[in-house]
């Protein structure tokens, strides 16, 4: 008994023949010829070749962010989150291991949710031991705050730098930012509450900078708030 089997690869069309021990050794005259063995890897449609699902994404294609609507566009959505190491010695420019009241610096975490186009702000405080800042002993929480306006400018490079005016009701905050789209989207904002430092724009300098005054001294704290996309 003869049996033959037909496997189509992307319209090729390939023959191979299979039998028991009774098959006669002599083909005689079947009008099929058998042929060259078809070699299975130079089919058409290699079934080892990964399928091909569309464009391919090019994972080193970074967007642009040279304009106020550009960045806007591309964290609308967002979810900001600094925490750990991410938080600054010197939130808004004030040490947080100063007892200020409502106004105390320490942070557990804090998180900016990007909607349309506007900031929603929320901290958990951290707590004061013995005048120090414990990071990792959650307080209360401050917020939700949505700015009433955010105003991105002077953007120079990729986002490499850009002024920060954020107005929220009852304060504001100002200074300078910058973002990584390298890996995980990073959002680093050197801010101070409004109308209490100088030298804290882009025009001063890159985000990190020592060029600021605050409160009429030099200020030599640490300031970058840095949130991470999640």
């Amino acid at each position: 008994m003869n049996f033959k089997t037909r496997i189509i690869l992307s319209g090729a069309l390939a023959f191979a023949a299979c039998g028991d021990d009774d098959t006669p050794a002599d083909m005689g005259t079947t009008p099929v010829d058998l042929g060259t063995p078809v070699d299975m890897g130079d089919a058409p449609d290699d079934m080892g070749t990964t399928p091909d699902m569309g464009m391919e994404i090019d994972m080193g294609m970074q967007p642009s962010l040279t304009t106020e609507a550009e960045i806007k566009a591309f964290l609308e959505g967002e979810t900001l989150v600094m925490e750990g190491d991410d938080i600054p010695t010197h939130p808004n420019g004030f040490s947080e291991d100063l007892d200020l009241g409502a106004s105390t610096q320490c942070y557990n975490q804090s998180t900016i949710d990007v909607m349309g186009g506007q900031f929603q702000t929320t901290s958990i405080l951290g707590t004061l031991v013995n005048m120090m800042c414990d990071r990792t002993m959650a307080g209360g929480t401050a917020g939700p705050f949505v700015t009433t306006t955010l105003t991105l400018s002077n953007i120079s490079g990729n986002a490499d730098c850009f002024d920060v005016d954020a107005a929220y009701t009852g304060f504001g905050q100002e200074g300078r930012g910058r973002i990584t789209t390298t890996g995980t989207v990073t959002v680093e904002l050197e801010l101070f509450f409004t109308g209490q430092a100088l030298g804290h724009r882009c025009a001063d300098g890159m985000v990190g900078t020592s060029s600021i005054t605050l409160n009429g001294s030099e200020f030599m704290g640490d300031a970058v708030q840095v949130y991470r996309a999640q």
